[in-house]
């Protein structure tokens, strides 16, 4: 939060072309709450909504009673319609995190625009997109480097691979800190202080009951996953 004149946005402003597509905003929040994603009456900022070509331009409007981090949102909801008819029928994707976030002041005003672009990402399980905040000519904030996921059951493994990549890219130093948020296929995990006695049914008994049985490099003895479950890593 700074007023330095080096904050150069991630991308330079610019208007919807003629050929913008207008979202439908009636019915919008709704299919999000379908989707199983409960907006609130504070966080229901967007006014208008057109995209083309990887990009979409949204007018933004603080609701009665609500803070920036509505606002904020509002500007997150944006990215979920460039992505296919699907999203914009009210796909859940969830924020996962962002390599860089610039305000030149807070409060945010009560009426701003917000313009998004998609990123391309090395990262297949997840949306990457820049943002810009502005006034309508210059820019009041922008986030770098957003990125988004749609919450899906995964095996453990597939996480695991996940997991090993992004540590990869993080050593390398192409990526910032990463929290991912997983719901994994039901699974009973062994870890490297695994006492056999603590697995109650043969491993082979498990797996015809649809339970997978997966031996990690980790610590910890035996730990159950499933849907419903959200783990954190």
């Amino acid at each position: 939060l700074e007023e330095a004149p080096s904050a150069e946005p991630p991308f330079p402003l610019t208007q919807p072309p003629v050929s913008a597509t207008s979202v439908q905003l009636a019915g919008f929040y709704e299919d999000l709450a379908q989707a199983g994603l409960n907006y609130g009456s504070t966080y229901r900022g967007l006014r208008q909504l057109l995209w083309a070509d990887g990009q979409a331009w949204a007018e933004l409007e603080r609701p009665e009673g609500g803070q920036d981090r509505g606002l904020l949102d509002s500007c997150f909801q944006a990215v979920a319609v460039l992505l296919d008819p699907a999203a914009r029928e009210g796909q859940l994707l969830l924020p996962v995190g962002l390599e860089a976030l610039w305000l030149k002041a807070l409060p945010l005003p009560d009426r701003l625009h917000c313009q998004v672009q998609l990123q391309p990402s090395q990262e297949p399980a997840f949306v990457l997109a820049n943002l810009v905040l502005h006034d309508g000519a210059s820019p009041l904030g922008w986030i770098r480097g957003f990125r988004m996921a749609e919450p899906v059951i995964i095996s453990y493994a597939r996480g695991l691979e996940i997991q090993e990549g992004l540590v990869a890219e993080r050593q390398a130093g192409r990526i910032p800190d990463q929290l991912l948020l997983l719901e994994h296929d039901p699974v009973f995990t062994l870890g490297r202080n695994a006492r056999a006695e603590n697995l109650l049914f043969a491993a082979e008994a498990l797996r015809e009951r649809g339970f997978e049985v997966f031996e990690t490099g980790r610590g910890g003895d035996v730990t159950y996953h499933g849907p419903g479950q959200l783990v954190g890593y």
